[in-house]
């Protein structure tokens, strides 16, 4: 998702071959072969192979045979992050964001002389990646050229740009150098366990990234503000917080306001780390000891969505208890965020994959809501329903997997018989796994509702099967190419088809 904010069609595609090329076999390749994999016409795949092979000349400095399997040569010490790297250095949008990012005031104008575009050319580019930070509560004043929006609120989306863009690349501040960072955050692990920071056995680049980013805007003058809810939530921090590198010594020019500001930022940068293990790491402990035992509305966010996923009925697959934990402390997370910055901030969830059509349409995200809406503005957490619908989705991510199961009474029963093998395949399956109303089967399953192919030939059909075809089942043909507009009409499809279900279920 975070690409599609800045490829055009041409990068979309060369990233989508590439992938499919790296994680498929390379042994007696060929274009006819390849389109199959891909899902797209020989024409179109022969033209984006091209695109990929000249692509790889300039990231090797080689020149590459015409043959189709001078591709695992070429692309041996090219991985997938780098390929996707170097195309985002190719986009002018990306390039941009970079530059106001590091430079916080470019000269737009003599950007575009650089980059021999207009500037309405460059409005048009960055508008995606624009109107993103804008649902982030961070506004690109386009007469200006100046990032409008709270202090933390601009670090955020500073931190999930680099983190997200340079994953596995290079070091993206030339004024910030990443020894000086990495020296500060060994300093910081030296003081050992403090407050919420658990000192780092391998410093991990994710969190240099955040350092960087929080020295850098200090070094432009940026600095904290003192922010009532941040130095309301130190309540429940111990007394003697320590200062970590942020003293006088360090920041002579900064006040000791400030200073305090600025540490607790990075302590409550460590609380926006949601955690994927299954079982409670020292991290959730933390915060669920400085959050879970004093009464607040993160808590009470977090314990009622707890409670109304819990209890709302036999349909849902209780998870372990360790599991529930973990969930619980990832809530106190969100909760934190959103209510530390009044709203939405830009988190690395945000460029997670997902179809929004199953948040809104799964009994999942409508118990999120109906939770969210029934809070009354008497209680201390009601303030959370002002931060929908983003908060309603990103609680639907993390609870997601906790609750893979909470679906609808009744279920279409949907068997796929599709060639396997292809790249076309598992992008279907994908989509289809992430629909609430529908069951996959496999050919155990005698009688399924539907059945989704792409094989046009009902007697070879049959015949993959191994059960005879019932006239109440309906096939639905899926054809090579797999576009978004194909897969919304699917999904309209599988909808009307569950309705119907449903009607026929109530009138038995």
């Amino acid at each position: 998702m975070f690409e599609s904010y800045f490829f055009d069609k041409r990068a979309l595609t060369s990233n989508r071959l590439f992938k499919a090329l790296k994680n498929g076999g390379q042994d007696d390749l060929s274009i006819n072969k390849l389109s199959k994999r891909v899902g797209m016409s020989y024409q179109q795949t022969y033209n984006a192979f091209q695109d990929v092979m000249q692509d790889l000349e300039h990231i090797s400095n080689q020149k590459a045979n015409p043959d189709e399997n001078d591709f695992a040569r070429m692309a041996k010490t090219v991985s997938i992050d780098r390929y996707r790297f170097y195309l985002l250095q190719q986009s002018v949008s990306f390039r941009f964001f970079d530059t106001l990012f590091i430079t916080s005031q470019p000269d737009a104008k003599q950007f575009c002389t650089d980059y021999d575009i207009s500037l309405s050319t460059l409005r048009r580019r960055i508008e995606p990646f624009r109107q993103y930070l804008s649902s982030v509560q961070v506004n690109l004043n386009t007469s200006s050229w100046e990032l409008e929006g709270t202090e933390i609120d601009i670090r955020s989306a500073m931190v999930a740009f680099y983190q997200v863009s340079y994953r596995g690349n290079g070091w993206p501040f030339a004024d910030m150098p990443r020894e000086y960072v990495h020296h500060q955050l060994e300093t910081i692990n030296a003081f050992g366990e403090q407050f919420v920071f658990i000192p780092q056995a391998v410093v991990q680049k994710p969190d240099l990234i955040q350092l960087a980013v929080q020295l850098l805007r200090i070094n432009q003058g940026a600095v904290l503000s003192p922010q009532i809810r941040m130095q309301g939530l130190m309540r429940y921090a111990p007394e003697d917080v320590h200062p970590l590198i942020f003293t006088r010594t360090n920041f002579p020019q900064q006040t000791s306001t400030t200073l305090s500001a600025e540490r607790n930022y990075f302590y409550f940068c460590q609380l926006e780390k949601f955690s994927v293990a299954d079982q409670l790491n020292h991290s959730d402990e933390l915060i669920r000891k400085f959050l879970n035992q004093h009464d607040n509305p993160i808590k009470r966010f977090a314990d009622g969505l707890m409670a109304t996923l819990y209890q709302s009925g036999n349909h849902l697959r209780h998870a372990e208890v360790q599991e529930a934990r973990v969930l619980h402390a990832n809530f106190l997370r969100l909760g934190f965020i959103f209510f530390l910055h009044n709203g939405p901030s830009s988190l690395l969830l945000d460029f997670v994959t997902q179809s929004p059509l199953k948040v809104a349409d799964s009994s999942l995200g409508q118990l999120i809501d109906g939770y969210l809406a029934s809070l009354t503005e008497a209680e201390p957490e009601a303030i959370f329903q002002s931060y929908a619908p983003k908060l309603n989705v990103e609680t639907y991510y993390l609870a997601s997997a906790n609750f893979a199961e909470i679906s609808y009474p009744v279920t279409l029963k949907v068997y796929v018989a599709i060639e396997s093998a292809t790249f076309l395949a598992r992008d279907l399956m994908l989509f289809l796994r992430d629909i609430t109303f529908i069951t996959i089967v496999d050919d155990r399953e005698p009688k399924p509702d539907v059945i989704i192919t792409s094989f046009g030939d009902v007697q070879r059909l049959n015949q993959l099967i191994h059960f005879p075809l019932s006239t109440n089942t309906t096939v639905l043909y899926w054809s090579a190419e797999g576009t978004d507009q194909q897969f919304f009409e699917l999904y309209s499809q599988l909808k009307s088809l569950h309705v119907h279900q449903e009607r026929q279920e109530q009138q038995a």
